[in-house]
């Protein structure tokens, strides 16, 4: 969602989506619901957390039959490379994983 006019004037109806499908309440209440934060999870005392007319939830990108479909891919050819003896692609760090939800 954007609040600008040079971007939302620049393509024709119907150009820029998401899931709000042009329903007024829904864009309404998007404007208070955020998934997506600079550091997650959301530190317990972020001002956010208590803001009025807010709704925080996690963040699910890829909770969709394809997202979940290339997480199981991810994970066979991380075991593959793993059985292989061959360096993983998708490797973390202990500081990393303290920070992942």
């Amino acid at each position: 969602m954007t609040g600008r006019a040079e971007i939302m004037d620049a393509t024709h109806a119907g150009g820029l989506g998401g899931t709000y499908g042009g329903n007024p309440i829904a864009c309404a209440a998007a404007l208070a619901a955020i998934d997506v934060f600079d550091e997650e999870p959301l530190p317990a005392d972020d001002p956010l957390r208590s803001a009025p007319r807010v709704l925080l939830t996690p963040h699910r990108a890829a909770g969709t039959r394809e997202g979940r479909l290339r997480q199981g891919r991810i994970v066979a050819d991380e075991l593959d490379a793993f059985v292989a003896g061959v360096p993983l692609a998708h490797t973390i760090d202990r500081a990393q994983l303290s920070s992942m939800a």
